[in-house]
């Protein structure tokens, strides 16, 4: 796990590259401590984002900006670029948005790509269900057609539809006999 460049230690980066001490840092007016003990603990730990001010009055002193000391995007070696040219800052900004703006639009065709393979694969699922519900159908279809063709030849006429009554059909024992026939001669049962 790389480790974090925080505000402190942009801080003594800084410090270093411009040839202070801490003292000669300490003693410049606009510096938001005159304790070294403080700006050795904001060297080592960073200085907290609560105190925002105080990272701007640092951020001032080398001639920064303040999100040049909390920007997580900030590499170290852009960092140094900036303390050496405060000039560069715009540019460093814009090319640090445009790799966020690059890096959102990778994600955003990621997740595009996924959606689209989950829409290929749903989409195969459904046609593979919408296949087997059309082969019950057909079965079904036959089913019926079978069905009809066994009451045709049993000579029985069909209620009508709108009384949509739930009374099974009681065949005599001739009639039963001739069904028995007609699925011998259907399904090809043999005699017992």
């Amino acid at each position: 796990m790389a480790e974090e460049f925080h505000s402190g230690k942009r801080l003594k980066l800084a410090r270093e590259l411009k040839g202070w001490t801490q003292e000669t840092l300490i003693d410049e007016p606009q510096f938001p401590t005159d304790s070294v003990k403080t700006l050795y603990r904001w060297e080592k730990g960073g200085i907290s984002l609560r105190q925002i001010e105080k990272i701007e009055a640092v951020a001032n002193i080398f001639g920064l900006e303040t999100w040049t000391f909390i920007d997580p995007r900030l590499t170290k070696q852009q960092f140094l670029d900036l303390v050496y040219d405060p000039s560069l800052q715009e540019k460093v900004k814009e090319k640090l948005i445009s790799a966020e703006k690059d890096q959102q639009i990778a994600s955003l065709e990621d997740q595009v790509r996924f959606l689209k393979s989950q829409i290929a694969y749903n989409l195969s699922s459904t046609s593979d269900q919408i296949t087997q519900l059309l082969n019950l159908l057909h079965e079904s279809q036959t089913t019926i057609q079978t069905l009809a063709v066994i009451i045709a030849k049993l000579g029985i006429e069909p209620k009508s539809s709108q009384t949509n009554t739930k009374e099974p059909i009681i065949l005599n024992e001739e009639e039963q006999k001739k069904l028995r026939e007609i699925f011998k001669s259907l399904f090809q049962i043999p005699e017992a």
